[in-house]
């Protein structure tokens, strides 16, 4: 796979798993939260933590998956351990890997990137169409976070 392949896969998957999770947990959230009249802080955020526990998991597994069925498609060699161009050493095993995405995203865009602000600039709750609308957009990112962090392993495993 070329780098123009490489780019282009790279964004296709970015993009669809940000439509796709922005849209299902928008009509989850919509369903959910649409009769209540004021969601508190400490609700939204381990609903939120909870949220991106489950689809930095499922994206970045299924992604790694993807990835390598289609580099293993196209001819390309998996580099030998040493050889590996990524910068973080993840683990192999893809259940471990999207373990390891998920436990990062969990703490810098679950934990440090939502509760510390999100504690002061809505610390007295969210109404319910600002959460649902905040939810949409939040979830759509942490998808397209985990598959950049997953698509990304895998280039970092095999070399042309």
């Amino acid at each position: 796979m070329n780098q123009a392949a490489r780019g282009a896969y790279f964004k296709s998957q970015v993009i669809a798993n940000l439509w796709i999770n922005s849209a299902l947990n928008g009509v989850i959230a919509f369903f959910f939260y649409r009769s209540r009249e004021i969601i508190r802080f400490d609700e939204a955020a381990v609903d939120n933590q909870i949220t991106v526990a489950i689809i930095a998991f499922f994206v970045s597994w299924i992604g790694i998956a993807a990835a390598r069925k289609k580099f293993s498609a196209g001819g390309a060699t998996l580099l030998a351990a040493g050889d590996r161009r990524i910068s973080i050493p993840l683990p192999a095993n893809a259940v471990l890997c999207s373990l390891s995405i998920m436990a990062a995203l969990m703490l810098l865009y679950g934990g440090l990137g939502l509760i510390g602000p999100l504690s002061l600039v809505q610390a007295s709750g969210f109404a319910n169409w600002g959460y649902i609308l905040f939810k949409t957009i939040y979830t759509g990112g942490c998808a397209a976070c985990a598959s950049a962090l997953a698509v990304w392993s895998v280039f970092g495993e095999y070399g042309e």
